[in-house]
């Protein structure tokens, strides 16, 4: 067996334990209860929480098995994603496939669920980013880390999967294991961190935490080999972005204590600020494992699980990298690592423990000052099956949507600090695909496609928009890109009251580039004496324009009947006011018989 064989035969095999095979009956639709643990703090907050949601439009067949949750907050919405297994195969084939939510409903935005990896190989452990257009998903392809970029517009797939670790070649010559990457965004390039095997400079094989920086417009790493974090060896590292600087944070077993462990890496330089990793939470004798991280913008929380169930957080200063104490409690008796964002305004940690005899999932608010507070119970359905870590994300304060396992399914609880505004009473929304105001170069024969707009009624459905002047409806020709000008393009929709919504587009088409010039025949010719030179001319051609010949100027004579040397330049000016580069002709005259 190879060695990518074996690897992916140890993951599926680790993987057969991910839930039962039994199916469940689906949940009701009752919203889920609020409840505080003995140490939750009061607030004014009156949260409401969506009834139980699924991934899904219909339910799957009780052998596909829905694990390892992820999700990550666009505009107006979250991305999903999640791995698939299908017990009906052998072995079983792993899968990863992405939804997109409405942040204000809850409702699925796609009929069917984006299959992002579905090759053949273990497609396992999905990660989310998003960059301000679009989302960047990152998973484990047995042996390396693969990302693909999902259009958040539409979710259509802007590429293929494509391999995002690129580690040292190996002395050995096996391909090394790629596991549990995590993503952040700072601006300009997402940072993909993972835990695996790489092949140092001098040969040796070592185990770290690595890292690789994509692209946002291509989805590519940006150069090179992927780069080493840490060496020490750690399991599922996670990563978080504020104030200029990641925090990638892992944990590590030395000396008998299971402790957290962080590195900062600038996002400028893209260099690591800390050479030695940091000891965030160091506690003797301690069992510190999987932490999680968010951030403020210029702080983050760590979010870790000790080995008696109790989940601790703590602050770590950006600047310095130093957590601050004292530690907060945000849960107990856990049973999966907790998973942690940031609202705007406070952070949220989602997390699972088995309280009156079942295992349940709660979210806990933390503000930026370490303080934990209101607790709520979001899915107390009993005999909750909780193989997986849940997923948090937010897209406004006391605004997210919490990632929970339930009978091998991934389920989804959308929280609402505030009764929201009933949504058939709001107004519907527009947006522009691509810019408002869009300039154009002047090009014959060149067509115009219209990018189009998006509406959506108050409840987050989508409204039918008419366009007019796009060029493919009937109330005008639309944008002409061989014909300067300034176009005017409209669209409107309405909801099912009759309220209007409408958003306009300027094309500019202009033309801001020169004619060219072209020699008919050489630029430097011999004229027998004693009869007329016949000028050979010039072409002229103008990418707006099309041929400009019969307008070029020429300025300069020849006399064929005297010997000598004479210049005839050729110059053109469009319309536009673009001129071309003269061209100037040389001509001699020779052998005249007198």
């Amino acid at each position: 067996m190879s060695r990518t064989a074996l690897l992916g035969s140890v993951v599926v095999s680790a993987l057969a334990g991910c839930g039962s095979t039994e199916q469940q009956p689906e949940p009701d639709s009752t919203l889920a209860a609020r409840a505080r643990l003995p140490m939750a703090q009061a607030t004014s907050a009156s949260p409401v929480i969506s009834p139980d949601l699924s991934t899904r439009t219909v339910t799957p067949p009780p052998w596909i098995h829905q694990t390892m949750p992820s999700i990550v907050a666009g505009n107006g919405m979250y991305l999903v994603v999640w791995t698939e297994a299908n017990s009906q195969n052998s072995p079983s084939s792993h899968d990863v496939f992405a939804t997109r939510v409405n942040a204000s409903t809850g409702a699925l935005l796609d009929s069917e669920p984006i299959a992002l990896g579905t090759a053949s190989d273990v497609d396992v452990y999905p990660a989310a980013g998003f960059d301000g257009t679009n989302f960047l998903v990152a998973w484990s392809r047995v042996p390396f880390a693969y990302a693909v970029r999902v259009r958040a517009s539409d979710g259509a797939l802007l590429d293929s999967p494509r391999n995002i670790s690129h580690p040292y070649p190996s002395r050995t010559g096996y391909p090394l294991p790629h596991m549990n990457p995590a993503i952040a965004f700072d601006g300009a390039s997402y940072l993909v961190v993972w835990n695996g095997a790489y092949g140092t400079q001098d040969g040796f094989i070592e185990d770290g935490i690595l890292g690789a920086w994509v692209n946002p417009a291509t989805g590519q790493p940006h150069s090179g080999y992927s780069f080493v974090i840490s060496r020490r060896q750690g399991s599922s590292p996670k990563v978080a972005y504020g104030g200029g600087r990641y925090l990638v944070t892992w944990s590590d077993n030395t000396g008998g204590s299971q402790n957290v462990y962080g590195v900062r890496i600038d996002a400028a330089s893209r260099q690591v600020l800390d050479a030695t990793p940091r000891p965030l939470i160091a506690a003797p004798g301690a069992q510190e494992q999987s932490p999680v991280v968010a951030s403020d913008g210029s702080n983050f929380l760590v979010v870790w699980r000790l080995s008696n169930g109790t989940l601790e957080a703590a602050r770590v200063q950006g600047a310095t990298g130093t957590a601050l104490t004292p530690y907060t409690t945000v849960g107990t008796a856990s049973t999966q690592a907790a998973a942690v964002t940031f609202d705007g305004q406070d952070y949220r940690v989602a997390w699972v423990g088995n309280h009156e005899g079942a295992v349940k999932a709660f979210g806990t608010q933390v503000s930026t000052s370490g303080a934990a507070g209101e607790q709520l119970l979001l899915s107390s359905t009993a005999y909750t099956t909780q193989s997986d870590a849940p997923g948090i994300a937010a897209t406004s304060p006391g605004r997210f949507l919490m990632l929970y396992s339930l009978y091998d399914r991934t389920r989804m609880r959308l929280v609402q600090d505030e009764q929201p505004q009933e949504c058939g009473a709001q107004q519907p929304t527009m947006v522009l695909n691509g810019p408002a105001t869009m300039n154009l170069q002047c090009t014959q024969g060149a067509t115009y496609t219209d990018l189009g707009a998006q509406a959506f009624d108050g409840c987050g459905n989508p409204l039918v928009v008419r366009g007019h002047n796009t060029g493919s409806d009937s109330s005008g020709p639309g944008p002409n890109p061989g014909v300067e000008g300034n176009y005017t393009i409209s669209y409107v929709a309405w909801d099912a009251q009759g309220r209007t919504v409408s958003a306009t587009r300027t094309v500019n088409v202009e033309d801001s580039q020169a004619p060219t010039l072209q020699f008919l025949g050489a630029a430097e010719v011999t004229h027998t004496c004693g009869s007329m030179w016949n000028d050979p001319g010039v072409t002229a051609s103008d990418a707006c324009y099309g041929s400009l010949t019969h307008t070029v100027w020429r300025t300069g004579e020849v006399n064929g009947w005297a010997a000598g040397t004479y210049t005839v330049t050729y110059s053109l000016t469009d319309t536009g006011g673009n001129s071309a580069p003269p061209l100037t002709r040389t001509v001699h005259v020779v052998n005249c018989p007198w």
